[in-house]
């Protein structure tokens, strides 16, 4: 079939007009979006920290764990604690005091009011609940940046080399010498984290706390004192794959059990009597031509069954036993010569006729 030329240039040509009012109606427009964060930035609150600490020259490492004896505490490191400061026990409270104290630097958060812990009772500081903003100046002339908490501390002001706040209503800020190091006290610091530092005031405030600090050993920023354990995650986020994969593992476990017995008793296993087998055992023997054995083993034992009931008739044979035997029994002379010397003892309906006899002489019958 051939095609009409002037249908595929109509085809054409409305192609063609539909580009053109596409591309002069529309126009590509570039624009941002924020996405979640994924991998370590989304649980290292300190993550872009880090990596500007890094940039600037400094060596920095974040981590989920207080202490460990593969990065320890030395004179001249730097010690951000982030959340969780009352999870830290007393034996790591006297650890980091003491490292503090030969020439490292700490800068932790507050708790929540209430909850002190081991290292600010060393410190002496109590945290009050207190809803307030704190301003201040990040740029000169710029506008001011500020600060909102939900609770202070309260401290004895002599050992402060410099405090934000007041005495009544409890500091937000505070910086004292301990030992041969410092120790930074922050209500909050939501301004070193990862989205936050964003923003130039934040930046400002991150370098007032850290810069005093830096450059004379590795700055280690703990993002969290109490990492969940893997149980719990799982328990918390993996229940839909794990309770499937429970719940198949019981069904095959049930289907593979050993029962201690069936559900419904089983029928009788039909057995054959004893009788069965010796007169089977008797048909095989005649049907393979062992009648004379068969006749001459019951012959045999009849007579010496006979002969110790009457050793008399031990001492007969032949033609005088078959006399003997008929009168004794009462039976046909002819009956007892054919039990004893069968003629057609192939034939089956003889052979059974010379056994029963035999039986019978043998029962006393």
């Amino acid at each position: 079939m051939r095609r009409n030329p002037a249908i595929a240039t109509l085809l054409v040509v409305l192609l063609a007009l539909a580009v053109t009012a596409w591309l002069a109606t529309h126009d590509r427009v570039a624009r941002e979006v924020e996405v979640p964060l994924r991998g370590e930035p989304g649980y290292n609150a300190y993550y872009a920290l880090e990596r500007a600490l890094r940039a600037s020259g400094h060596a920095a490492s974040s981590r989920g764990t207080l202490l460990s004896a593969a990065t320890p505490f030395e004179p001249g490191d730097v010690l951000v604690l982030g959340p969780a400061v009352t999870s830290v026990g007393r034996h790591d409270a006297e650890r980091l005091l003491d490292a503090v104290e030969r020439g490292a630097h700490l800068v932790l958060e507050l708790p929540r009011a209430g909850d002190e812990g081991a290292l600010l009772e060393a410190l002496e500081i109590a945290v009050v609940a207190h809803v307030d903003c704190l301003e201040w100046q990040d740029t000169p002339g710029g506008p001011p940046a500020s600060i909102c908490t939900s609770h202070r501390f309260h401290a004895d002001p002599e050992p402060y080399d410099w405090l934000k706040g007041d005495a009544d209503d409890g500091y937000v800020f505070g910086q004292r010498a301990y030992g041969e190091g410092s120790v930074v006290i922050a209500s909050e610091l939501d301004a070193l984290e990862n989205g936050a530092l964003r923003a130039p005031a934040n930046r400002a405030l991150a370098w007032q706390l850290l810069g005093p600090v830096l450059g004379h050993g590795r700055v280690h920023l703990v993002y969290a004192t109490d990492v969940v354990p893997l149980y719990v995650l799982v328990a918390r986020h993996g229940w839909p794959i794990v309770v499937p994969l429970a719940l198949a593992l019981l069904a095959w476990l049930a289907a593979r059990a050993v029962r201690f017995g069936p559900v419904v008793a089983g029928g009788t296993t039909p057995r054959r009597a004893l009788l069965d087998h010796v007169r089977a055992a008797g048909v095989l023997a005649f049907q393979r031509g062992r009648a004379a054995a068969l006749h001459a083993s019951v012959r045999r034992a009849t007579l010496a069954r006979l002969g110790r009931v009457d050793p008399a008739l031990a001492e007969l044979s032949g033609e005088p036993l078959v006399l003997a035997l008929a009168q004794r029994h009462g039976r046909p002379a002819a009956a007892i010569r054919h039990a004893l010397e069968p003629t057609e003892i192939t034939r089956p309906r003889a052979f059974v006729a010379a056994i029963r006899t035999l039986v019978e002489l043998k029962e006393g019958k």
